[in-house]
Order: structure tokens, then sequence, then C-alpha cells
């Protein structure tokens, strides 16, 4: 919004309803991007396109009428908006990294308990005792868990092919859930001409399934030989 704000008229083409010819010369006949405001009370339509004649972006408002030569910046911003550019891929993974004192990870038959003890991580399990955490590695890995983003939205309904049985829990001293995040199975899919593989992923603050990139949990760094001393 600010950028489209922001960007400035360079020359009044023409004031009032332009001739046809003369939208057809700018682009703006038939092949326009079309870009609407609107506020509680009033819309502001506008129609803009790239002129094959002299290479300027022109614009045709409706209020006032006017056609215009504005700034490119305006098109860098509208003419590569997509909805999957605009959605939010962070407001899934919200915790406070601050209050993180005990972790469960539990992927396939690998389980870890991460507690925060005497001012200090140890990591154990049912089969092994509490080793000591390197502090500055399980700095890193609640900061890589707090910047975790979405890696593509499922737009079909994949409920019946989510299951989950592998988790992340993060909790606080008191035992508050502040994150849990449960992914699989796994599938693959193109991204960018390339064979990608996912999880099916949910955290407990939406019911929405979405993707994760199998790079992503493999990059957690929880399984014990890599966090403890």
């Amino acid at each position: 919004m600010k950028k489209i704000s922001d960007s400035a008229i360079e020359e009044y083409t023409f004031e009032g309803e332009p001739s046809v010819s003369l939208l057809k010369q700018k682009g703006l006949n038939d092949s326009a991007v079309s870009l609407e405001l609107s506020t509680d009370k009033l819309t502001w339509v506008a129609k803009m396109n790239v002129s094959k004649t002299d290479g300027g972006l022109y614009l045709l408002s409706d209020r006032p009428t006017y056609l215009a030569k504005v700034s490119p910046l305006i098109w860098e911003t509208i003419s590569v908006l997509s909805l999957d550019s605009l959605r939010d891929r962070t407001s899934a993974f919200v915790f406070n990294a601050d209050e993180v004192k005990k972790i469960y990870y539990k992927n396939h038959d690998r389980e870890s308990n991460i507690i925060f003890n005497g001012g200090g991580w140890l990591m154990g399990s049912t089969n092994s005792p509490y080793l000591e955490v390197d502090k500055i590695e399980m700095s890193k890995t609640i900061k890589r868990i707090h910047d975790l983003k979405i890696s593509d939205f499922i737009d079909t309904d994949a409920k019946d092919k989510f299951v989950g049985q592998n988790m992340l829990i993060l909790k606080s001293d008191s035992d508050k859930l502040l994150l849990q995040l449960n992914w699989g199975p796994s599938f693959k899919q193109m991204k960018n001409g390339v064979d990608t593989e996912y999880f099916y992923a949910r955290t407990q603050l939406s019911e929405k399934i979405f993707a994760l990139e199998k790079s992503v949990i493999e990059g957690l760094n929880l399984e014990p030989e890599k966090v403890v001393k």
C-alpha cells in the first residue's frame, strides 16, 4: 500500500475521457491491469499498462478521470501481485521464545525430551540418561523454530491425508503450551521446476493443514548427536 501511495505522476497525457485510439496506443484498451482501492465511502479505480510505443507506464483513473504517465514503481508492485504472495506464512508459529523451558521432539521412532534446569539445558529420553546440551546450539534451535514459515499452502481439503504422528511440543516452565507442530506423511510436488518433498503439517493455533518442506524439519537439529555436548 505504501508503494502504491508513494508512486508519482510524471506527466499528464490527457484530462477527461481519452479516445479509443489513444487508449489503444497506450496499451489500455484490452490488456490493462486493473486496480481498485476502496474505503468505507469511496472507491478509486485505475487501469494501467506499459506502452509498446515508448515503454512508459500509463494509468487511466476514474476519479478524477485522466490519462497520465506514472512512475514505474507502482507497476513493479502491482503486476507481480498474487494471492500466494500476500498470504501470511508466520502466524502459525507465533510464540514467546523466552518462555521455552521444555521441548518434546518425536520423529518416527526417535523421541527426545529437552528441559531447562539449573541454568542449563539437558536432553534425555526413556532409554538414555539426561545429558548436558550446548547452550549456544539450543539458542540457535529455538530461534530456528521461532522463525519457521509455512512453505506452501494446500488449497484442497487434506484432512484425510494428514496423519501428524511426528511432533514438536514447546512448553513453559509451568507447562503452558507454547507451540505444538505435527507433521506427516510426506509428499512430493514441483516447485520452481524442481521435485520437492514436503510434509503435511499443522500447529495447535489453527486447523489449517499446510505444506512444510522436509528440509525444514531436518534443519531443526533436535537429534541428540547434534546438540549434546
